[in-house]
């Protein structure tokens, strides 16, 4: 089966100047097999210190975090198992990207 056969785009967050922080929407997994959320950086006015997934099984409520699709003021490991770390001031136009199962 090609995956990319059958697959849709929704944005969930408007390209925007932001220094603080940013909450998205709720995407509605159900009946997915994959997901794949590509995160667009622009103008970095100041390093990222965090960047996550969250899920839950009932919409608006009880989000937890994705241990595995959560960076947080460090270094994570890539697809490959190097180093890889969050947007700087001078990583503009970044793209971070979520594979998930």
């Amino acid at each position: 089966m090609i995956h990319a056969q059958n697959f849709g785009y929704q944005q969930v967050i408007a390209p925007v100047a932001n220094s603080g922080s940013t909450t998205a929407e709720e995407i509605d997994t159900n009946g997915y097999d994959y997901l794949t959320v590509v995160v667009g950086f622009g103008n970095v006015a100041s390093a990222v210190t965090a960047l996550k997934l969250t899920e839950s099984d009932t919409s608006g409520s009880g989000f937890a975090d994705v241990a595995a699709a959560t960076i947080a003021n460090a270094a994570c490991l890539d697809i490959a198992g190097a180093a890889t770390v969050l947007p700087s001031s001078s990583d503009d136009d970044r793209l971070v990207i979520f594979e998930v199962d």
